[in-house]
């Protein structure tokens, strides 16, 4: 959890090692026995699918939003979707690993759906 959490310098900070300590145990407590493994067995399994035959016959505008330090879905694999689809916006949030910890990723992210929405 803390490398799809935290940045390397996050991991660094024990504050925000703490952060997201509380965070995850707060995330995964809701899964149940057995529920943790079989969400991450179930995760697994579909990123060691090939999906972008399936997103290339995507009808409508699609925003793809990485984080650059995404080891869950990294922004090479989510360029490559959105390339895959017709009418797909690429943004990628800087600095940031799976989960964005931060208020100005949040921003980013924010503002990409805004604008993509504003548009479309």
């Amino acid at each position: 959890m803390l490398l799809a959490m935290l940045t390397p310098e996050q991991r660094a900070d024990a504050s925000m090692v703490d952060l997201a300590l509380s965070m995850s145990a707060v995330l995964t407590e809701t899964f149940g026995p057995g529920g943790q493994h079989g969400q991450y067995a179930a995760d697994a399994t579909w990123a060691n699918e090939d999906h972008l035959a399936e997103l290339s016959g995507m009808q409508v505008p699609v925003l793809v939003i990485a984080n650059e330090h995404d080891p869950i879905f990294p922004p090479h694999g989510l360029q490559e979707a959105a390339k895959t689809m017709p009418d797909a916006t690429y943004v990628e949030v800087p600095g940031v690993s799976h989960v964005a910890m931060d208020p100005s990723s949040n921003e980013v992210v924010l503002s990409a759906i805004r604008d993509f929405l504003t548009t479309h």
